[in-house]
């Protein structure tokens, strides 16, 4: 009988171990410069339209909720994420807003996390390089 509860116990450890091996850190996306030329910049509407695209095309749902913040919402089966993309004309940052199932503890999430907002990062940036390359060359 011995042997069976050291069996039960090294399982549960087993199990609590890769079961908090998923969490990691939070990861935000830090502060993002928004390329310019010498002639040409993009308006934080335009900054704003590139971000919403760039969440779209990553799967995510973004709403304007005020000039400078955007709000982005992914939801994968039974796990949802928010996150605050904050912009101007010049810069801008995604920061984790809420989640659900995602295990968020203050200060871990989930590290499913991480990649969606990675992604989603990616996508916002070659999305605003798309729009700033299209202005130069309209302008020229």
């Amino acid at each position: 009988m011995i042997p069976r509860r050291i069996l039960l116990a090294a399982l549960v450890i087993l199990t609590a171990t890769f079961v908090s091996c998923r969490t990691a850190p939070i990861r935000n996306i830090p502060m993002n410069s928004i390329p310019t030329t010498q002639y040409m910049s993009l308006t934080q509407d335009e900054v704003a339209g590139a971000i919403i695209m760039g969440g779209n095309k990553a799967g995510w749902s973004m709403r304007k909720v005020e000039p400078g913040l955007i709000v982005g919402t992914i939801q994968v089966r039974t796990h949802e994420a928010q996150v605050d993309v904050r912009y101007s004309a010049t810069t801008w940052n995604i920061t984790y807003r809420d989640s659900k199932n995602l295990k968020f503890n203050g200060e871990k999430i989930h590290s499913n996390y991480n990649k969606w907002v990675s992604r989603l990062g990616d996508f916002i940036r070659n999305q605003i390089n798309e729009d700033m390359e299209f202005h130069v060359q309209r302008k020229n």
